[in-house]
Order: structure tokens, then sequence, then C-alpha cells
């Protein structure tokens, strides 16, 4: 915290200061912090400091839990992480794009496909390519990278935009006061 002496001079530098400080310019310098001991508000100083570590053990309670989930349910949880991402994400990019309503069809039909292919599909396609390409360092990140490219990632395009524009003609109005059926959506593009 910026109020605090300690987090600018240092305690030794201060006690020294008080201590030695026989000229005008070093007692300015050490300005308040000078009489008023390691801080100017103590108890301020004492409780960002308590909330600062609260939060950390906050964060880090919540990263144990997280990645215990991860272990015992890592499609479930892979699924709904997936999903809250995405949620987030649309909603984020239809405000970007300037729309005062949000369409929650389309957010609802990108947050299905994310939790129920795209969490599964990728939650296994990394673990049978880690499998196959152990490690972290940088040749198996690059080799991963790659091959997800190059196989996931078509794939995953194709059910996409199959799945997404399937349902969006099921749930989304084909004109003003109705809808239309899958197959009737594709008749009319035929």
């Amino acid at each position: 915290p910026s109020h605090c002496a300690h987090s600018r001079l240092g305690s030794p530098r201060l006690n020294h200061l008080r201590e030695n400080s026989t000229s005008r310019r070093q007692r300015a310098w050490a300005g308040p912090f000078a009489s008023a001991g390691s801080c100017a508000l103590p108890a301020a100083c004492r409780e960002m400091r308590a909330a600062a570590g609260r939060l950390a053990q906050s964060a880090g309670a919540a990263r144990a839990w997280y990645a215990d989930r991860l272990r015992r349910a890592p499609m479930l949880t892979n699924a709904v992480t997936a999903s809250g991402v995405m949620v987030a994400g649309d909603i984020a990019a239809q405000r970007l794009e300037g729309n005062r309503d949000l369409v929650w069809q389309r957010t609802a039909v990108l947050a299905s496909f994310n939790s129920g292919f795209g969490a599964p599909f990728f939650t296994l396609f990394w673990r049978a390519l880690e499998s196959r390409v152990p490690g972290q360092r940088l040749g198996a990140a690059v080799t991963k990278a790659i091959l997800t490219s190059l196989i996931a990632n078509p794939i995953m395009n194709g059910v996409f935009f199959t799945y997404s524009t399937a349902l969006e003609h099921v749930i989304m109005p084909a004109a003003p006061g109705g809808r239309t059926s899958v197959v009737e959506a594709v008749k009319m593009q035929l």
C-alpha cells in the first residue's frame, strides 16, 4: 500500500532516519513517518495486509478446489467451465457488436455446443495427444499445437457450423412470427 512507510522506505531505513536524523533535510525527507511509527495509518495497513492475505488464501483454495474437480470429474468440470466461458464471451461479443438487447438464443446455442461437444471432444483429444506426445517442453508444446490445428480444429469447426446452423434454424424465428424445423430449413436451402 502506498500510504505505508515500510512499503516505500523499508523499516531498517526508517529506523536509521529516526535514530540518526541530524539535518533538517533528512527529517523533512522522512516526513510524517519519522515520528508516527512504521506506518502513517497503522490500522489501515494491518487491515489491508490481512485482506490481501485472505484474498490470496481464497484464490489458493479456489484453485485447489478446481484442480480437485478436474481430477475427479474432468468431463463435467470442463463442460461447465467451457459453457461459462462461452456465455461470458458471447455476451461481451454481442455488446461489442452494439446489440442493446442480447440474443439469448445465440448464447444458448454457443454454450450448449461448448458444453456438449467442444469440451468433451477436446478433453479426450488432448488426453490422447498427451499420451502420444508427453511433456511440456517447447518441442512437445509446438507439436501439440500443430496437431491440434491440423486434426482437431477442422473437425470441430465442421461440427460447430453444422450444429449451430441447424439449432439456430430450430430455435430462432425463420420469419416474423414463425419458427421452422431443421428439415424445413434444409428444404428451403435446397
